[in-house]
């Protein structure tokens, strides 16, 4: 496999890329986890770290479902763990114990019964002990039970997966900026802050490149996570189709109740416990191969925000299952040419903007995103300082690439979408971010 691009930056002694050495994530405990029982495992050492994940836009110009590019606006995840107490087996899985044959780890035994009390910020279960505080897009409709929210029930199935369920005592309250449904990597950086939650917690000790294949079996394709794990503009492809093992993982996922059960936070009304039996499959390893791209430094992304929503689903449900040749092959030469000017110096406007032209989505999602036919027209000629237009993955964002005028271009974006009648009847508002590239990806901060 090609080298991941692990060296993208350099960590430091409180931050660090999770950059994984010896098959070991860099920021693994070095504390032993000592049997306290046949499904116990305890710890009184109290554990803060604090996760760091950037956004990222997808399908940059012909790069559908491949490119990606990290950016200057981070979901972070802060966990306390006050000791570590497990109920079910020692965390194994891959690691020497218990997964099944089928490479499926089993739901672990005997959860406790819980309690749980509610409030409008938290949700917390006296079981597990797992508290969620959440702050930022959205966040009366974010869920903070650990079996629905995107972070913890990610971070559950890579757990389940490894025979160990999360450990008690844990209190996360979570930071996200990143707007949700807008075509900005928000779900993609949930799902690689769970993946590194559940190494964190768990003390798993897998790879970066160990952690994109769960991280690729939840989100179903590589170029957000691979952007918001590694950071900086990149390339990826899949090894192997993960249809079978994405919907076997979206199944266990999707069943709150019976995966809050098998990780021994849930009960029925009676009191008792009620478990769906799970299987937690493991994802094949090495499913991926990522890439690092150049990227001219004075180049910056400016992503223009409209105040609607765009369900990923509906923007693919709405692509053709074929393509022409002629098609495809107007994308793919555009690609090659892309993703070697965008690192070039001097930059070349004129090729960046037209290399940045697709025919495999957005000519079919144009009708979804109000506006967007005439915004992408703009060009260097008629709006100074831009190289680069295209929808921010699945939209409905707009990612302008610039090399001057930034906040102006944006406010071209922004004029065009006020004069555009919108969802809901009237002038779409928009916000306007101005971006450095991220280069560092996804970082564990310990304290």
């Amino acid at each position: 496999m090609p080298k991941s691009p692990s060296s993208m930056s350099s960590p430091t002694s409180k931050q660090h890329p999770y950059n994984g050495e010896n098959g070991q994530a860099t920021s693994a405990s070095s504390n032993t986890q000592s049997i306290m029982s046949s499904n116990t495992r305890s710890s009184p050492r109290k554990r803060t770290f604090t996760i760091k994940v950037p956004a990222s836009a997808a399908n940059i110009g012909p790069g559908f479902d491949t490119l990606g590019l990290a950016l200057s606006m981070h979901l972070t995840v802060s966990v306390t763990i006050q000791g570590d107490t497990f109920s079910g087996s020692n965390a194994s899985g891959e690691n020497g114990t218990s997964a099944s044959k089928s490479g499926k780890a089993s739901t672990p035994t005997s959860p406790t019964t819980p309690t749980s009390n509610t409030n409008s910020s938290s949700i917390t279960n006296n079981n597990s002990g797992i508290v969620i505080t959440y702050e930022g897009s959205r966040a009366d409709g974010v869920s903070l039970l650990p079996s629905e929210n995107m972070v913890t029930k990610t971070a559950m199935y890579v757990a389940l997966a490894h025979n160990t369920p999360l450990p008690t005592n844990m209190i996360i309250h979570i930071n996200n900026p990143i707007p949700l449904g807008r075509g900005m990597g928000s779900s993609g950086a949930a799902v690689v802050a769970g993946v590194i939650l559940a190494n964190e917690a768990c003390k798993l000790n897998l790879s970066r490149d160990r952690l994109m294949d769960f991280a690729l079996v939840v989100e179903g394709h590589p170029d957000n996570v691979a952007a918001s794990m590694f950071g900086g503009f990149t390339a990826g492809y899949m090894r192997a189709s993960i249809d079978e093992t994405a919907k076997a993982v979206d199944e266990c996922m999707s069943s709150s109740e019976d995966l809050a059960a098998s990780n021994g936070t849930n009960s029925n009304s009676n009191g008792t416990t009620s478990i769906k039996k799970l299987e937690f499959p493991l994802p094949q390893p090495n499913l991926g191969v990522y890439m690092p791209l150049k990227w001219a430094k004075q180049a910056k992304a400016v992503v223009v925000i409209p105040s609607f929503e765009l369900a990923t689903k509906l923007a693919r449900s709405v692509l053709p299952p074929n393509y022409s040749r002629a098609d495809v092959v107007f994308n793919l030469q555009r690609l090659a040419v892309l993703t070697v000017a965008l690192g070039n110096t001097p930059i070349q406007p004129t090729i960046i903007y037209e290399a940045m032209k697709d025919k495999i989505h957005q000519p079919y999602r144009s009708h979804l995103v109000p506006g967007l036919t005439e915004i992408l027209e703009l060009n260097p000629e008629s709006c100074p300082g831009l190289i680069g237009i295209c929808m921010s993955g699945a939209g409905p964002c707009v990612l302008a690439i610039t090399i001057k005028n930034h906040e102006e271009v944006g406010r071209v974006i922004k004029g065009i979408w006020a004069n555009t009648v919108g969802p809901d009847g009237k002038g779409i508002d928009s916000q306007v971010e101005v971006l450095d590239v991220e280069t560092e990806g996804a970082v564990v901060l310990k304290s």
